[in-house]
Parts: C-alpha cells; sequence; structure tokens
C-alpha cells in the first residue's frame, strides 16, 4: 500500500511538473503578456474618453473595429503554422518531456499512466508516433514523398511513389540540366515528375560532412544550389529555410523569431504579421490621438500620461518594422536574408547591388508575399505561378541577377 501511495505520488509530482512546463514556455506566456498590455493600454485612454465607452457614432464603432482586428490578425500570426518541417527519420536529439514528446503530450501520456490503463508511456508513444518500434530505435525505412526530407513531389495521377533509400526527389529539374540522365530517371523509380531525381548526401548515415562531402560527388541541390542537411530535423533544409534554435524546428521562407508572437515569422504567417503591423500601427495612432484629446490641464492624469508615453514608444517600434517588412515584401527578401548575406551560399554569389536573387517586378513579389501561404485559395496562388511541394510548401526558384527599381534601390540603402 505504502508502495502504491508513492508511485501515485511519483507521478503526479511529475505530472505537475510537465503541466508547468508546458504552461510556461515563450509560445503560451508572450500572446497573454502582449494581450494584457494591450488591455491595459485601451482601457486607460477609454476610461477617459466617454465617446468611446458608449459607441454612438461610425467613428466609435471604427475603433473599435480596428482594435478587433488587431487581436485577430495578432491571434492568427500565433496560431498558425510559421512553416515548420516535419522532423525526418533517424535519430535526434530528444526534446520534450519524459517520454520525447512534446510537454503537453508527455503530460498526457504520465496521466493515462496514472490512471492504471495498463500501457506504459513508450508504447503510447509509439501509438502516437504510428512507428510501431522502440523508442529509440528509429528504422531506417526508404524514404517517402509525404516525408519532410523529400523536397519535390510525383505525380497525382501516380499515386503515392515509394523511393530508394539512396535518391530523393530533385526540384528544379535535374534531367533538364543535365545533372541526371534519362536512363536513370526512368529506371526502376516508378513515373516522377520531371524535376529528376539525385542520391542523398552522406548526412542522412548520421556522419558529420560539414555540408561538404557526397557520395560520388553527387549532392543534394536545388535549382543548382547544394542544400543543407539539418541533423537535429534530420532532413535536407529546402532554398530559405533554417532551423531555428528557440521553437526547435525548421522553417520554410524563415524571417525571424518573434519574441512577441513566441513563434517563428515564416513562410506561412509573415503575411498575417505584416497585416498585424498595419493594424496595430492603426491602432496605435487613434488611441493616441484620442488619449491626447482627453488630457485635462487642471486635473492631469498620471496613468494617462504614461499610457500615452507608452503608446507613443510602441508606434516608433511598429512603424519601423512596418516600413521594414515593406520593402521586405516588395523585394522578395527575409529578414535572416538581409542581416546574413554574407552567411548564406545563395545570397553571397548576388551582386550587392541586386537586392534579392529570388526578386521579379515589384508586384510579382508582392503577390507572392501575400498568397503565397498554402492556405490561400488555389485560384489566388495560381495568378503568380508558384511551384509547390507535396508537403504543400514553396518552391523558390533562383532567377537571374537584375537591378531593382528605384524605390527599392533607395529602401534597401536606408535599410
Amino acid at each position: 500500500m505504502l508502495a502504491s501511495l508513492r508511485r501515485v505520488c511519483r507521478s503526479c509530482w511529475q505530472c505537475c511538473g510537465l503541466f508547468w512546463a508546458a504552461c510556461c514556455t515563450e509560445r503560451v506566456v508572450s500572446p497573454i503578456l502582449v494581450f494584457l498590455v494591450h488591455a491595459a493600454l485601451v482601457t486607460d485612454i477609454v476610461s477617459h474618453r466617454p465617446s468611446l465607452q458608449q459607441p454612438s457614432d461610425k467613428w466609435a464603432w471604427g475603433v473599435w473595429l480596428i482594435v478587433v482586428l488587431s487581436l485577430c490578425s495578432y491571434f492568427g500570426c500565433v496560431f498558425t503554422d510559421p512553416g515548420w518541417l516535419e522532423p525526418g527519420t533517424g535519430p535526434s536529439k530528444q526534446q520534450g518531456g519524459c517520454c520525447g514528446l512534446a510537454p503537453v503530450w508527455c503530460f498526457c501520456c504520465c496521466c493515462c499512466q496514472l490512471c492504471g490503463s495498463g500501457r506504459s508511456v513508450n508504447t503510447r508513444r509509439e501509438r502516437l508516433q504510428g512507428t510501431g518500434a522502440a523508442v529509440n530505435n528509429f528504422p531506417a525505412a526508404p524514404m517517402e514523398a509525404t516525408k519532410g526530407t523529400v523536397v519535390g513531389a510525383a505525380t497525382a495521377a501516380d499515386g503515392p511513389t515509394e523511393l530508394m533509400p539512396d535518391v530523393e526527389l530533385q526540384i528544379c529539374g535535374a534531367e533538364e540540366q543535365g545533372l541526371v540522365s534519362p536512363e536513370t530517371t526512368s529506371s526502376g523509380l516508378g513515373a516522377i515528375d520531371a524535376r529528376g531525381i539525385q542520391k542523398r548526401r552522406g548526412g542522412p548515415s548520421g556522419e558529420d560532412d560539414g555540408g561538404q562531402g557526397a557520395d560520388n560527388g553527387n549532392a543534394h541541390t536545388q535549382c543548382g544550389e547544394e542544400l543543407r542537411w539539418c541533423k537535429v530535423c534530420r532532413l535536407y533544409q529546402p532554398l530559405r529555410t533554417k532551423h531555428c534554435r528557440d521553437c526547435g524546428r525548421c522553417v520554410r521562407t524563415h524571417d525571424h523569431h518573434c519574441p512577441w508572437v513566441g513563434s517563428c515569422v515564416g513562410e506561412n504567417n509573415r503575411v498575417i504579421f505584416l497585416w498585424f503591423l498595419l493594424f496595430q500601427c492603426t491602432e496605435l495612432g487613434i488611441f493616441f490621438a484620442e488619449g491626447l484629446q482627453g488630457i485635462s490641464i487642471l486635473e492631469p492624469s498620471i496613468l494617462l500620461v504614461i499610457g500615452l508615453l507608452t503608446i507613443a514608444m510602441f508606434f516608433i517600434m511598429v512603424v519601423c518594422l512596418l516600413s521594414f517588412h515593406s520593402f521586405l515584401m516588395i523585394s522578395n527578401l527575409t529578414t535572416w536574408e538581409h542581416s546574413s548575406r554574407n552567411r548564406i551560399s545563395y545570397m553571397r554569389r548576388v551582386p550587392i547591388e541586386c537586392v534579392s536573387p529570388f526578386a521579379h517586378s515589384m508586384l510579382w513579389n508582392a503577390a507572392a508575399y501575400c498568397i503565397g501561404p498554402h492556405w490561400c485559395p488555389a485560384i489566388l496562388r495560381n495568378l503568380v505561378a508558384l511551384r509547390y511541394d507535396a508537403e504543400g510548401g514553396l518552391l523558390w526558384e533562383l532567377t537571374e541577377p537584375q537591378r531593382p527599381c528605384c524605390l527599392v534601390s533607395c529602401l534597401a540603402d536606408a535599410c
């Protein structure tokens, strides 16, 4: 009886620790703090403006509409997948709780074990992952077109196509560029898209080749660029993909990790982040003007003055961010590419006067930025003729370096 009580107490202690570990993450704490600060500033201004407390005209209703749009865009950016790639097969650094899962799943597993379901934590992890193998024994199965390490796609008419262990789909037409012969494409691989195939590098074998070595001189490439191997996620990173240490995942079209959002800003949520900056800038400007009208010279409010100073500081920050991300939108750049130009292989070879190797016209760049994510309707995504892989991620293609227009050049010099 005493042993059972100790076991229950130990399990309860572990569950409580995992629960607090799951709740005290940046992804949970940051949105809560931002919402509380936003609510405090709005309450401070509204308490000194009776016209906003009981809206009776279009201006008051418009102010509250901006507040709602700002909150919706913020939480839309928080809860949208920024473009995380699923980790590939093979041993990797164990992250999460005691069973190797995320803290929330680990907490659920421990609770189920505490209830006496008769299934171990490791068994539940196998069921959740769908591997059917031991916890620390990952299968060396052939790669499939649905895994994160595959950056091409088979044709939909042929159904799912299993690939050999030493080959993967290439992205930008290796057969057309002479990297793979037609005989190789047609032998034993089924009907594969015209983008061709290629052999895997030494990275997946677990050996550290420093991103330089390759089997038989063949490298995993996209548009002629050798792809980097992420040793944490166990996958090849498509162009414009970066591993985020804070999130512990590789992010497509990685822009930056935003502490205010608690997550990364990437391929799928950067347009929502831009809308949030626009609405937030408008809201801060409106409430600053409303707060100035609420100041009384005879009876000044200390809280209102502090709120106005805070709003002014945030307004300057948001205006700078909005201007910078507008420049990134029309030039087809990311914050990571702009700040680490000399450390990115495909950016080093681009002349300094040419802003981005992926840029087209300003209109095309803005359209790709806004309607590029996979969650946009297909009728809109077809307007810019973008290509996607089997997972719905963008396949960026390098273009001929060209000088940008005068506006982009001036903004690039200013940034």
